[in-house]
């Protein structure tokens, strides 16, 4: 047998003895007999490897052992009996020290005792209970197997692996790891290295109960480091579970309560002690620790049993005299020694050891369960955590979970999960705990729970009754309800509440700072009282709230519905922020330093309510009602829509509200200011009397206030037109300031003579220092009697202002009183009435000072004004400032007058003056009326707009007139003249609608204005002078007259500063002379009327017309000439005159120029253009251009002559020209392109370089002729007479010419590319031609000095004619033929193929067929004389280009020549070369030609001959052969010699004309002179009679008066513009309502009133400066959680709860007393109690809690911390 394997021996009875061994599974069956009386021989049995089993008979019993051969001592010693009364054995282990590996010993009825040792041993009670008494040591595991099992006391199970499988299992003994006295044993530094051995303990019993004696993991100094225990059923403990580090614990089924005492008896140990001692019942009022200690010290006995029941904790500690701190149980030990070593005598330790004996028992009553790491999960129910004691404790629970009534649950780092239920009876101490249960979790009114940091509870419902105290942070989150009943209390630093249920707190609170979030409602019972001593935040659906709050900081409630305060709710807070969704009731009293609320329905304050405010209070509410005080001692503002009465001690805002309703008794009472915000109608049951030293009042819709108001100051908002109306009536006193009123207007200026719609309506009895409205209608009406004193102005020359509105009305009865002179010692001496836009009078004002002002845009006057004494309406001196219109209706009376503004004046009644009367306006309205003075009169009139000056003006001197934009419309206007003359004047714009009659013609008129100057008139005088233009000259001016008008006059001179000039004639101008001088640069003359004038002079100006009619000029003088766009110009000269001339430097026509009889134009130095359509309007029209440049892309047609004379260039671009009899173009480059010329008799074209398209459709006899240096045409021409080109040096012909009876080319060089056909006559004559185009004609004639390259056809009906020196026509289609006669005379002719009846002479003539052989043959002559025509050839054309003198000199010598005409093929080099060099021209410029290539080429002809031999002798043919030379190639060439074509040279000049045209040169020497530049001049300084300056004089005394008005509107106390209000944008940028229910937030952008959204613009939060609370001193203290006493501590909760005064917590001011009848004048403020009404809570504070400090939520383990965070955020 190996020591590795296993051995199993089971002991059962038999009939006899027996040993039975099973090698394959290792076991041993002992039978053992019940008779032991019988002598049976012992039995052994080798079980192998040595080892032999034993079984003998020993007296009474059986022994089995076995033992090693080897060994003197067994392995194990087992001893079997028999049990008579059972009739079974009885087996017991003696003794075991074996080396196998793993021994298994099974019995019935098993004890086992002795000292066991072994590896992996197993012990089995096959029947009965298995009692366990030995010591056993297992180096493995140890298995103990049976229906129950007893481990008795004084037994001790060393291993590390324990497993017990039975139903019960109960532990007396020690269960402990083994080998850790060698662990002890090893160094620190290797103790870390050494990994941490784990104890497992399995226990597979349905019940393990574990006495008080008993232990798992440790026995005495031996401790597991890390323990695992595993219980199957429940557990009953009674002793220790124990491990150093970490304890594993699972129980699968429940911890279970020892309370009742049914398990076990020790729970009743404590209370037999008692009685067996005779401890005596002595009741303490105030058990604390110190008590405790105290009855240590004395020994009182009956005084610890006590206070051991009242619940003290036995842990706590305290400081021992001379010593640390120390627990009370190490005192009682201390106090135990010292009477020990005083005295031996048990009498003397007597006492302390009963002390110290009830302490032993009293621990008796649960077991522990300890270790630094506990992490525990139970399947059912945990019915005692006060077992559990670690410093990490982690804790599940499938069940409920249990802190019973008196235990003590200490732990420092919790976390407990339950599925059901969670209970709380007793204490509980912590650091931390983080609590859920997926139940409810219970806090009966006996429990005490502690922790030193913070808590975090999850659930399904939380109730609690007891006592909850946390150091930093209490975390609580409930799927349902909240419940903190009657006589529960709360404390820690910071509190955070999440409800999804309802929450009801009857509690104590008392908490640093809170976070509440209740998911519906929220209900504050009367007993319940919260004290925050800093902030606290809570969001619920609503609130019912009837107990005591006292927050020092700040409070912000949040409600999804309403919030009712009842009659015995108390609050006190420094800053209360209230947001609330519906509707807000407050009946009791509210104590606050600084207020926000916001409801948005209704906030009512019922009469058991109070509401005292130290400093500053804002509101919004959809309505406000009040019925009680409301008490504010800085700033109130308040947003509502209705308010029924407030008291207020000293601002009151009432922020927004949908509507205000205030009783007749009501007051509303305000130290500093009183700020409403109303957006709904307040008609009704706003009364009462609103007192404040600045009342600030904002209606968005109809308001009326029926009582009293009496304050320092005043003001009025009335944002919307039309909607905003606030009426007072009853009695209003401002007493120290004004009325002031801020709004709109919306004044249409259709209704300028209505009066504006009111803002205010003033109806009352109104006594202030003025009404400040300066952007409000203001009407006073008839039953108002209005008291006011002025505001004087801070500097002395200004006037004092009584009325400042944006529109004011009085109404018929009305009256309003100056009641300066009563308060003023001094004499006013200027008071005023100011208006923004309508002044509607009809009242009476009567004013003190000594002057008075009047400043309005519109002033309807139909009442009274009257500064005088006994008089009714007369001002002695009255002045007026109009914007817009001053409309008299009544009577305006003065001594002195003065009207000045922007306005108009229109009047019906009568305006009078006694001393003088000043007007300067800005317009005039005086149709119907009359204006006379003896003196001068001076009218001036600053509209930017028209001023009609019309009616009967009379004055003995002098009228002055003058204005912006003056329409002159006087009756009889001659008779204003003086000395003939007239002068009108206007700044900008001037009309003269008066005719001026001078039948005479001696009247002289002068009109000036800067932009414009118009006739509307008839005008018939001798001189008319226009003066208009800017000093700047910037901006066009104007001249016009206008349609139906007429001017006759002998001079107009129009003089501008400007540099463009418009001149508009819709009427007939008729003068002898008009001229434009000044800084003229350009004339736009347009119209539909007449223009005849003999001269027009425009020096270095242009001019351009647009006009449809006649114009009629003799001679016109001008820089420029355009006639522009689409216009037409129908232009001719004057009546006896013929030609019409146009001296100018540019000419432009893009319109349409018709004339009617000759024009002349000259341009000095520039460019005509001719874009439009030039046409003549009859059969004398002609036209003549003479310029340096010109271009013409329109249309010529209908002239008999028409001369285009260009000293540089023309260009005819896209022309048509039809109907023109005679033309001559001129120039010195010519370009045509795309022209059209038809019907022209006599077309012609004489320049330098010509470039010519289009085409040109003569009739028969049409002739054209070209005089040029250059020509390059691709021209169409059809049916023409004559055509005629002389060139000097290359012409490029294309096109198509058609049915043309002469042609003549006559050029240098000649590239001919036309389709020429249907001519008679073909003549071309050049050095060089060639054709690549068919010529087709009766008679051709071509004639080239050097060279004809034909590779098209050239055919003659009737005879072609054809001289050159050298003809090459090669192609397949060259074709040279003649009807009737074929003549060709030439030096060398190269053909394509024969040319039959050829007549002329050609000395080599090379005739290629491709019929021919290759190789032809000629007679021996023809090679000589080949050699003959060779050298000749050589010696004269073997350069590249030679000149005609050259050619000519080579033509003398080939009279000698004989002629030769060889055929060839035409595959071969010669052939190839030839038609290579006749193809190149086709796109080459014949002047190109290399007349060297085509030697040498003609030269390789002989190499293509073959000798023939003749038989004959004919060597002597060829001295007999007949020459044919006779000459008629150098004659028909000689004309070439006398330089008929310029030589090439490069300092040619582009403008050298060359040939004239005959026709034009006669045409133009037979034309008249034209005539002369006109010498006509007039000196504008000398004839005019306008001062230099006189615009800038006009301008400047305009502009003075227009300065001088804006100053006096300039006044620092007025603002005429009416500016925007803020509110226009109030509803642009408002987002939809966000869905924030969840998180607590309310959307505060709109308010609700009358069942109506009132949105609101966006508040902007307003930032104060809160004063501090209260300082709170800060102890630091040492945190240990054994410290807390909480006994002692509930025991002062409650005393001080039920003590609670909590009048202490009231307000120390009040109103109640305060009489308004009797409130004084608020000259001096009102008088408030400044102490403090806020004390700080009388609970006591746990010992444990931290000073005051910063929170950090980041130290805080809760789920809620960024919901939190964005909920303040949102806030």
């Amino acid at each position: 047998m190996l020591t590795n394997e296993r051995l199993n021996i089971r002991i059962d009875r038999g009939q006899r003895p027996a040993v039975n061994f099973n090698s394959s599974t290792q076991s041993v069956q002992i039978y053992v007999p019940l008779d032991t009386t019988v002598n049976y021989q012992p039995i052994s049995q080798d079980v192998g490897n040595g080892y032999t089993v034993k079984l003998q008979r020993m007296q009474q019993q059986y022994k089995i052992s076995m033992q090693h051969t080897h060994e003197r001592k067994p392995e194990f010693v087992v001893f079997a009996s028999n049990l008579v009364h059972d009739r079974e054995i009885k087996t017991t282990v003696k003794e075991v020290n074996t080396r196998i590996p793993d021994l298994t010993i099974a019995g019935s009825n098993l004890e086992v005792c002795g000292i066991l040792k072994g590896h992996n041993l197993t012990f089995e009670s096959t029947v009965g209970t298995m009692h366990i008494y030995a010591k056993i040591t297992c180096t493995g595991s140890l298995n103990v197997h049976s229906q129950n099992i007893v481990i008795s006391t004084e037994a001790l199970l060393s291993t590390d692996d324990f497993k017990a499988i039975c139903r019960k299992l109960q532990n007396d003994g020690r269960i402990f790891p083994k080998d850790v006295e060698n662990l002890e044993n090893v160094k620190p530094e290797d103790r870390e290295a050494t990994p941490a051995r784990l104890m497992k303990v399995d226990f597979s019993c349905n019940l393990v109960h574990i006495g008080v004696d008993g232990s798992v993991g440790a026995f005495k100094s031996v401790m597991a480091q890390n323990l695992q225990v595993t219980v199957a059923g429940d557990l009953a403990n009674y002793g220790k579970i124990l491990a150093k580090e970490q304890i594993f614990l699972e129980i699968h089924g429940n911890h279970m309560s020892l309370q009742d005492g049914s398990l076990d008896s020790a729970g009743r140990g404590y209370n037999a002690l008692k009685k067996l001692r005779k401890v005596a019942e002595h009741s303490i009022s105030t058990p604390s620790s110190s008590t405790m200690h105290n009855a240590i010290q004395s020994q009182n006995a009956s005084v610890v049993a006590n206070m051991i029941e009242k619940g003290i904790d036995l842990n706590d500690t305290f400081e021992r005299r001379r010593s640390k701190k120390v627990t009370l149980k190490q005192s009682a030990i201390q106090e135990y020694k010292e009477a020990r070593e005083k005295s031996k005598m048990n009498s003397v330790r007597e006492r302390i050891t009963l002390i110290n004996a009830l302490f032993v028992a009293h621990e008796w009553r649960r077991g522990c369960i300890q270790a630094n790491l506990i992490k525990a999960k139970i399947g059912r129910n945990c019915e005692d955590l006060a077992q559990f004691s670690a410093k990490n404790l982690k804790l599940k629970v499938g069940g409920m979970a249990t802190v019973e009534k008196d235990s003590i649950w200490s732990s420092t780092w919790v976390e407990l999960e339950a599925k059901q239920h969670i209970y709380f009876h007793g204490q509980t101490k912590t650091r931390t705990m983080i609590l859920h249960s997926d139940a409810n979790i219970f806090t009966t009114n006996e429990a005490i729970l502690s922790f030193e940091l913070f808590v975090r509870v999850g659930c399904v419902k939380f109730s609690c009754e007891g006592m909850w105290c946390a150091g930093e942070s209490l975390v609580i989150e409930t799927i349902g309800p909240a419940l903190f009943k009657e006589g529960s209390y709360l404390e820690s630093e910071k509190l955070e509440l999440e409800c999804k249920g309802a929450c009801e707190m009857d509690a104590t609170w008392q908490l640093t700072s809170a976070w509440i979030h209740v998911a519906t409602m929220l209900t504050v019972l009367q007993n319940a009282k919260i004290f925050i001593e800093e902030s606290m935040s809570i969001s619920a659906l609503s609130l019912h709230f009837s107990g005591f709050c006292h927050v020092t900081e700040k409070l912000d409630l949040v409600l999804q519905d309403s919030a009712h305060f009842f009659g015995n709710s108390r609050m006190e807070i420094h800053v209360f922020r209230l947001t609330c969704k519906g509707f807000c009731t407050i009946g009791g009293s509210i104590s606050v330093t600084d207020l926000t609320i916001y409801v948005r329905n209704e906030l009512i304050t019922t009469c058991t309510g109070k509401m005292m405010v130290v400093g500053c209070a804002d509101v919004i509410t959809g309505c406000f009602r009040n019925d009680a005080l409301w008490q504010v001692e800085k700033n109130f503002k308040m947003v509502t829509g209705e308010i029924t009465l407030l008291t207020v001690t000293q601002t009151l805002t009432l922020l927004s509200s949908g509507s205000i309703e205030q009783s007749e008794d009501g007051t509303i009472f305000v130290k500093y200011s009183m700020n409403f915000i109303i957006h709904e109608d307040c008609a009704e049951n706003f009364g009462g009397r609103l007192v404040s030293s600045e009342i600030l009042l904002k209606s968005l819709k109809t308001c009326v206030f029926d009582g009293l108001i009496r304050c320092n100051e005043m003001q009025i908002s009335l944002p919307y037109v039309g909607q905003s109306v606030v009426t007072l009536k009853g009695q209003v006193d401002i007493v120290a300031g004004s009325l002031t009123v801020n709004g709109n207007l919306s004044v249409s200026d259709e209704n300028l003579r209505e009066p504006v719609t009111a803002g205010l309506v003033v109806a009352c009895n109104l006594t202030a220092a003025a009404i400040v409205a300066p952007f409000a209608s203001v009407h006073v009406a008839e039953s108002a009697v209005v008291r006011l004193n002025g505001i004087e102005s801070y500097k002395t020359e200004e006037f004092n202002v009584l009325l400042n509105c944006g529109a004011l009305y009085t109404e018929k009865e009305s009256c309003i009183l100056s009641m300066a002179g009563e308060t003023s010692t001094a004499r006013i001496k200027c008071e005023a009435v100011i208006c923004a836009t309508t002044f509607f009078h009809c009242g009476q004002i009567r004013f003190s000072g000594m002057e008075v002002n009047i400043l309005a845009p519109v002033f309807v006057h139909e009442g009274r004004l009257t500064n005088v004494e006994n008089k009714q309406n007369h001002v002695r001196n009255l002045f007026i400032n109009i914007g817009e219109l001053l409309l008299n209706n009544g009577i305006l009376a003065s001594d002195i007058l003065e009207i000045v503004g922007d306005g108009m004046l229109e009047n019906t009644n009568r305006i009078y003056a006694v001393d003088s009367m000043d007007i300067r306006l800005r317009n005039f309205n005086n149709d119907d009326g009359l204006i006379e003075s003896k003196n001068s009169i001076k009218l001036l009139a600053v509209s930017k707009e028209w001023t009609k000056l019309g009616g009967s003006i009379k004055a003995k001197k002098s009228v002055d007139l003058c204005a912006n934009r003056l329409n002159v419309a006087i009756r009889n206007i001659q008779n204003l003249s003086i000395d003939k003359r007239l002068v009108f004047s206007a700044k900008t714009d001037l009309l003269i609608s008066s005719d001026v009659i001078d039948e005479s013609k001696e009247l002289s008129v002068g009109c000036a204005a800067q932009q414009s100057v118009g006739i509307g008139c008839n005008m018939q005088l001798d001189r008319l002078e226009i003066l208009i233009g800017s000093e700047n000259g910037q901006g066009p001016t104007t001249f016009a007259v206008y349609q139906n008008f007429s001017i006759i006059a002998n001079t107009i001179l129009v003089t501008s500063n400007s540099e463009h000039v418009q001149v508009l004639f819709d009427g007939d101008v008729q003068c002898n002379r008009l001229r434009f001088a000044g800084n003229v640069k350009t004339v736009t003359i347009v119209g539909s009327g007449n223009l005849e004038a003999t001269y027009m002079v425009l020096p270095d100006s242009s001019i351009s017309f647009e006009m449809y009619s006649v114009v009629r000029v003799d001679e016109l003088q001008c820089g420029l000439f355009e006639v522009l766009g689409e216009n037409i110009l129908r232009l001719e000269s004057c009546e006896g005159e013929d030609t019409t001339t146009i001296v100018t430097e540019d000419l432009n026509i893009e319109g349409t120029l018709f004339l009617e009889k000759k024009l002349f134009v000259k341009s000095r130095e520039g460019v005509v253009r001719l874009n439009g359509n030039i046409l003549g309007s009859s059969l004398r029209s002609e036209i003549a251009c003479e310029a340096t440049k010109m271009v013409v892309k329109g249309q010529i047609g209908n002239f008999k002559y028409v001369e285009l004379f260009a000293r540089e260039s023309i260009s005819l671009q896209n022309e048509i020209i039809r109907n023109v009899e005679k033309m001559c173009v001129e120039c010195g480059e010519l370009s045509i392109y795309s022209v059209e010329v038809e019907s022209c008799r006599s077309l012609s074209l004489n320049c330098d370089s010509l470039t010519a398209s289009g085409h040109i459709q003569g009739d028969h006899n049409t002739t054209l002729t070209i005089h040029a240096t250059n020509i390059h045409s691709k021209l169409d021409l059809e049916n023409l007479e004559k055509l005629s080109i002389f060139c000097k040096r290359s012409s490029t012909l294309k096109g198509t010419w058609n049915q043309i009876q002469e042609v003549h080319v006559d050029s240098k060089w000649i590239n001919i590319s036309c389709h020429v056909d249907n001519c008679r006559i073909v003549r071309l004559t050049a050095w060089a031609v060639a054709n690549t185009g068919p010529i087709l004609g009766e008679m051709v004639h071509v004639t080239a000095l050097g060279s004809l390259v034909n590779t098209s056809g050239i055919q003659a009906t009737e005879e072609c004619h054809v001289i050159a020196t050298f003809i090459l026509s090669m192609t397949a289609l060259s074709i040279i033929s003649g009807g009737s006669k074929t003549s060709i005379y030439s030096l060398c002719l190269c053909t394509r193929n024969d040319i039959f009846d050829l007549i002329g002479i050609n000395y080599l003539w090379l005739k290629f067929d491709p019929e021919t052989l290759k190789m032809s043959g000629a007679p021996p002559v023809d090679f000589q004389n080949f050699k003959t025509f060779a050298a000749l050839l050589r010696d004269r054309w073997m350069t590249s280009s030679i000149d005609a003198e050259e050619i000519l000199i080579g033509l003398k010598y080939i009279s000698d020549l004989h002629e030769i005409k060889w055929s060839l093929g035409t595959d071969n080099k010669v052939y190839d070369s030839l038609l290579e060099i006749a193809e190149r021209f086709g796109n080459t410029p014949i002047s190109l030609f290399n007349y060297g290539e085509l030697v040498n080429t003609l030269q390789g002809a002989k190499t293509m001959m073959q000798v023939l031999q003749d038989p004959t002798n004919n060597s002597k043919s060829g001295k007999k052969q007949k020459k044919k030379s006779d000459g008629s190639l150098y004659e028909a060439l000689v004309q070439f010699k006398h330089g008929k074509y310029s030589k090439e040279s490069n300092d040619s000049s582009d403008t050298d004309i060359g040939y004239v045209s005959r026709s034009s040169s006669e045409d133009l020497n037979s034309k008249p002179s034209r005539p002369r530049s006109p010498t006509f001049h007039i000196d504008a300084s000398s004839h005019s009679f306008f001062e230099s300056r006189h615009l800038e004089e006009i301008q400047e005394k305009v502009g003075k008066v227009e300065e001088e008005l804006e100053n006096e509107l300039k006044l620092d106390h007025i603002a005429y513009a009416i500016r925007e209000e803020e509110e226009l944008a109030e509803f642009e940028e408002l987002e939809d309502e966000l869905e924030m229910a969840e998180e607590g937030i309310v959307r505060t952008d709109f308010i609700v009133c009358r069942d109506k959204n009132i949105y609101l613009a966006k508040l902007k939060e307003k930032i104060r400066t809160v004063s501090a609370p209260r300082p709170v001193v800060n102890i630091p203290i040492q945190r240990m959680p054994s410290s807390n006493d909480l006994v002692m501590k509930k025991l002062q909760v409650k005393n001080a709860i039920s003590n609670l005064d909590l009048r202490s917590f009231g307000s120390q001011s009040s109103l109640t007393s305060l009489d308004f009848g009797t409130v004084p004048d608020f000259g001096s403020p009102l008088q408030f109690s400044s102490k403090s009404n806020f004390q700080r809570s009388k609970i006591p504070l746990g010992s444990f809690r931290s000073p005051k400090k910063p929170m950090s939520r980041t130290g805080t383990p809760t789920m809620y911390s960024s919901t939190l965070s964005r909920f303040s955020e949102k806030l």
